[in-house]
């Protein structure tokens, strides 16, 4: 079964072959005085496309224009926006895909053979269930098991009044820091997934200083450490999804 966005493909189209890049790569390479040749300074990574070959039978309680409608609706996904693809082979994992090519639907059903491609951008595919690590006293170690390095949600109530909340990878060395007027009681997070800051529910991305980075979790080991001005918080919530 194919699930697009929380869809399934209507009974009547079959799938009859996928095709799909595991990566796709773009060597970089930059020229160097005095030496014959280039300089390979690593790779890009690019989107990958991910094909569905496809059968259409007739249906026959539906005219063409309804059975054009319904695919539509499918390919559609979130209103033509990026939307969840799960296929079959991996049913707990979704890639981020949006339709480059949609099926066409014509009256000549002898063959009716047709295709739908998807493009995702980010070419990771991701745990349809999220897990949660808890930190306690300032810290959270999390042992992660995915192939490709995982974005996080960081959330924490403010214990007190504070000026500075940093959050940090020890591992990587990346960290983010915030500056503001933080009050007792108040909800932050510190949404690295969709690159966001709320305070409150409230979109707060200009607290962030211009050194931060966005925290994400890779390796087996992951300490995280999150510290303020008053060396207040204790307790925070990690929550992530594994990446291959």
């Amino acid at each position: 079964m194919i699930t697009f966005n929380g869809a399934t493909l209507p009974e009547w189209i079959s799938v009859t072959g996928v095709s799909f890049e595991t990566t796709k790569l773009s060597i970089l390479e930059h020229e160097a005085g005095r030496r014959v040749g280039t300089i390979d300074a690593g790779v890009k990574r690019g989107g990958i496309t991910i094909t569905l070959d496809l059968f259409i039978e007739p249906a026959l309680d539906m005219t063409l224009l309804e059975q054009s409608d319904v695919l539509k609706r499918f390919i559609r996904g979130d209103n033509w926006e990026v939307s969840e693809l799960i296929l079959l082979e991996q049913p707990d994992r979704f890639y981020n895909a949006r339709v480059s090519e949609g099926g066409e639907i014509t009256d000549h059903f002898t063959h009716g053979e047709n295709s739908i491609s998807f493009y995702c951008a980010d070419p990771k595919k991701y745990s349809t269930n999220e897990s949660v690590a808890m930190g306690m006293e300032g810290q959270a170690n999390i042992d992660y098991n995915g192939l490709e390095d995982t974005p996080t949600v960081i959330e924490m109530t403010i214990p007190s009044n504070t000026s500075e909340i940093s959050v940090e990878h020890v591992e990587s060395n990346r960290k983010i820091s915030l500056t503001g007027e933080f009050k007792t009681g108040q909800e932050l997070t510190i949404d690295s997934k969709n690159r966001n800051i709320l305070l409150n529910g409230n979109r707060a991305k200009n607290l962030m200083k211009f050194e931060s980075n966005w925290i994400n979790l890779s390796g087996e080991t992951n300490t995280l450490v999150v510290s303020d001005t008053n060396d207040a918080i204790q307790d925070f919530t990690v929550t992530y999804r594994t990446a291959d």
